[in-house]
């Protein structure tokens, strides 16, 4: 992971270092239905990926060649431990799942975001629909009857849990309609965040609050 003053240097060095240069995410960065993003920087070296092209990060990782050596295994001393097979997963439009969690807390992610091995993802064809399902009451209250628990509230959310939800069908017009809502979920949530809380503007915000909660009671309904 490197920030952006090294990414910018790095691509400035040589432009091929943007190819393997990804946005990246932890499992703690996924919170209450959204990605609360930092800025994390990924240096993607895939397995089987030819360091050669890449002169200015193959430079850069150089002065921890010793240390990578010693995790490589059988990779080569750059690789880090990923399929290749899964890049074009991450950057498809997404579900980021955190494995943690208290509450529902399952993310859009349209940006392409990588993330570690405390989250999983899901690729639906409909992601607002899949979403609104996943983040209704009556599927936490699924989740918690079959998932892991541990200490403090906490619920695992791995893929052998998580895919055992079941997704109901419904028709085009019913899909629509509750993508929708899950869009004015999504832009009310981004809305609060940015209105400060005085005076006028915090009318405002309780207003939005209260379209907020009812929006997402409509789903809940909707799914039930």
């Amino acid at each position: 992971m490197i920030d952006r003053i090294t990414r910018d240097k790095l691509i400035a060095e040589h432009l091929s270092s943007v190819e393997i240069i990804k946005p990246f995410l932890r499992g703690r960065d996924v919170k209450d239905g959204e990605l609360n993003i930092k800025i994390y920087i990924l240096i993607f070296t895939k397995k089987g990926l030819n360091i050669e092209k890449y002169p200015a990060i193959k430079n850069y990782l150089s002065q921890y060649k010793d240390r990578l050596e010693m995790r490589a295994g059988d990779s080569k001393w750059f690789e880090l431990q990923a399929s290749p097979a899964e890049i074009a997963r991450f950057e498809k439009p997404k579900i980021i799942i955190p494995t943690i969690v208290q509450n529902a807390e399952y993310a859009p992610d349209l940006l392409g975001y990588f993330s570690n091995d405390k989250t999983s993802i899901c690729l639906p064809k409909n992601i607002n629909f899949v979403l609104a399902v996943l983040n209704s009451s009556l599927m936490w209250w699924f989740i918690k009857q079959i998932a892991a628990s541990k200490q403090g509230g906490f619920f695992e959310l791995k893929p052998m849990y998580v895919s055992q939800i079941p997704i109901p069908t419904a028709t085009e017009a019913e899909q629509k309609a509750i993508e929708t809502l899950v869009g004015y979920v999504l832009h009310l949530t981004v809305a609060l965040k940015d209105i400060p809380s005085s005076g006028k503007e915090f009318m405002a915000s309780a207003d939005d609050q209260l379209m907020l909660s009812y929006f997402e009671q409509i789903i809940d309904a909707a799914v039930m």
